[in-house]
């Protein structure tokens, strides 16, 4: 190797060591007198992989938990089942029970939604190419906000779901893709649009350089891989914080739109696991050190994520969880 490019080398090094070095700077911004909302993501269809009431579940989330603040999804699926033929009775049904208790709602929109397989595309798209695919997908998106834009406690449209992130059974998308959809949903709509991102495996910048009102990240603590099993995440507080800094400019507010608060382990199927597989994940310790971290983050609003897991548990006999939340939401009225 010559001078050059030794000198080259070093001044890289230098530059990249510095920059991983202010981004691992633990950086609290926690104050105890700040509020801290913690809202919950709900799917009918996690609900009904866990043999769950859906309806019972999301009353109780609501009248037993003092949920305030949810996120909902318009699954394109359940929506649309058949071309041109839109059903938005359940999700009118879950909109409607929020607004009677006065509860808000981001309402998550498009073709990559939250939980697995995210991408829910029509069984009728199947032959269609992926242009075409697309004009359909607009065509959903345009009947889904002139339905919906009357709900006065629909606060954020959510487009799409971590959509450059590599996660979920879809099709790539490219930002000219998002940008479409956010110029139409701000073309009928004057509420806040809102993207995501993962917390730990991005950046955050193409997602925020697409000018976002809001960007929603994703925070997890304990995962599995099969290639290093469990692994804990050790970054703290200021790789997320200073991120949200570095944003900035772009966006005009950081969520964490996705707190892991149910196992992620070795088998696909959680329902399979043992308790104690559970906890390796996600035990009720881990669970509070997670409120924990998000609330050192200083993040206005932090949705949990594994609320059909913590009823199912209870189902089950196990309600720790379930009371874990509750007592939370309890604690957090009180002190309002």
């Amino acid at each position: 190797m010559n001078k050059f490019w030794l000198i080259l080398l070093i001044i890289f090094l230098i530059i990249f060591n510095l920059f991983i070095l202010y981004l691992l700077i633990p950086e609290e911004n926690y104050n105890p007198e700040n509020k801290i909302d913690f809202g919950v993501t709900f799917s009918k269809a996690h609900a009904q992989y866990f043999d769950l009431d859906w309806q019972q579940l999301f009353i109780d989330i609501l009248d037993d938990l003092k949920i305030k603040k949810l996120r909902l999804s318009a699954y394109w699926d359940e929506i649309e089942p058949v071309e041109g033929q839109f059903d938005f009775v359940d999700l009118d049904w879950q909109i409607e029970q929020a607004q009677d208790r006065e509860a808000e709602v981001i309402l998550a929109i498009g073709r990559k939604l939250p939980r697995w397989p995210e991408c829910r595309e029509p069984v009728w798209t199947k032959n269609l190419n992926r242009t075409e695919i697309t004009e359909k997908k607009l065509t959903m998106l345009e009947e889904v906000i002139e339905h919906y834009k009357s709900y006065d406690n629909i606060t954020v449209w959510q487009v799409e779901n971590e959509p450059f992130f590599p996660f979920g059974d879809c099709v790539a998308f490219t930002s000219q893709e998002i940008e479409e959809e956010l110029a139409l949903v701000r073309r009928l709509d004057s509420r806040p649009v809102m993207l995501t991102d993962s917390g730990e495996l991005s950046s955050w910048w193409r997602v925020a350089s697409l000018k976002p009102d809001i960007l929603g990240i994703s925070t997890y603590r304990v995962v599995y891989n099969k290639y290093f099993g469990y692994t804990r995440h050790i970054l703290p507080v200021g790789y997320y914080t200073k991120k949200g800094f570095l944003v900035k400019k772009y966006v005009d507010k950081v969520i964490v739109s996705e707190l892991q608060a149910e196992p992620w382990g070795s088998k696909k199927d959680v329902r399979s696991q043992t308790a104690a597989e559970q906890d390796l994940s996600m035990s009720l310790e881990q669970l509070r050190e997670n409120i924990d971290f998000v609330k050192k983050m200083g993040f206005r609003d932090n949705y949990l994520w594994g609320v059909e897991w913590w009823y199912w548990r209870k189902a089950n006999g196990d309600d720790r969880f379930w009371e874990l939340i509750k007592n939370r939401q309890q604690a957090q009225g009180t002190r309002q």
